[in-house]
């Protein structure tokens, strides 16, 4: 029962039966970068994350148990917040206190601090937003300069350059700046407006009073009910109909 060093392998040591290898302080396996290590069983890391390449793998900076973090300084200086997920190099690097954010891509929610229940999809997405709460953004720096409150992005760059409140931005941005409809909403730093559109062009935008602009034809394959007023600013009105009730 008691390690053996064999006579062809004199540095190394085998284990029998149910021992324990316990080593205090600092241990090298390996002496170069080609050698292997095997492990059969289940390998725990009780107290600390661990490194692979830079890589971090744990629970982020304090290891604060309901935290998951996974890349290069990913959860890098959390002090107190909670069940914060972050996958990706440098993603969540500056939560502190924030709680509840899933953040999923290279810098996603880089600056993100206090702020919480964010979703952010993609690299970049939401870079900037530092104390913005329950934003979602899916897509290459979509939301990438938002700092409101519960906006939702989805498309590459969509709402990029959005920064206020309750914007619903979706399609993509693909000249990454302002000739792009998605890229911001009409006023980006105003609320609850809508956009839905793709490159140059859009199907609907809204406002903060929730009316709605429709800028090219629109066919509607049922009823149409009008409640309110109905004007026709168009040169002619054709009725292809037969009875016509009035």
């Amino acid at each position: 029962g008691r390690p053996t060093t064999p006579a062809t392998a004199a540095n190394t040591i085998r284990m029998f039966d149910t021992m324990t290898l316990q080593v205090d302080g600092n241990a090298i396996i390996n002496d170069s970068d080609t050698g292997t290590l095997l492990v059969n069983g289940t390998a725990t890391f009780a107290n600390q994350d661990i490194y692979i390449q830079q890589v971090r793998v744990g629970r982020g900076n304090n290891d604060i148990q309901t935290n998951v973090a996974l890349g290069e300084d990913a959860l890098g200086t959390a002090t107190s917040g909670t069940q914060n997920t972050a996958i990706g190099h440098e993603a969540g690097i500056t939560i502190k206190a924030a709680a509840a954010n899933t953040l999923i891509g290279t810098r996603a929610g880089f600056s993100t601090s206090v702020g919480g229940f964010n979703v952010a999809l993609g690299r970049d997405a939401l870079y900037t937003n530092a104390t913005g709460t329950k934003n979602v953004a899916l897509g290459t720096n979509a939301g990438y300069n938002s700092t409101g409150v519960g906006n939702v992005f989805i498309g590459h760059y969509a709402g990029a350059n959005c920064t206020g409140t309750g914007n619903v931005v979706i399609g993509p941005a693909p000249d990454e700046n302002g000739t792009n409809t998605t890229f911001a909403p009409l006023v980006p730093s105003g609320d609850r407006q809508l956009v839905i559109g793709s490159g140059t062009g859009y199907w609907m935008r809204g406002d903060i009073n929730y009316d709605l602009t429709f800028p090219n034809n629109v066919i509607i394959g049922d009823d149409l009910t009008v409640n309110g007023s109905l004007t026709v600013n168009g040169l002619v009105t054709t009725l292809n109909t037969n009875p016509l009730d009035v």
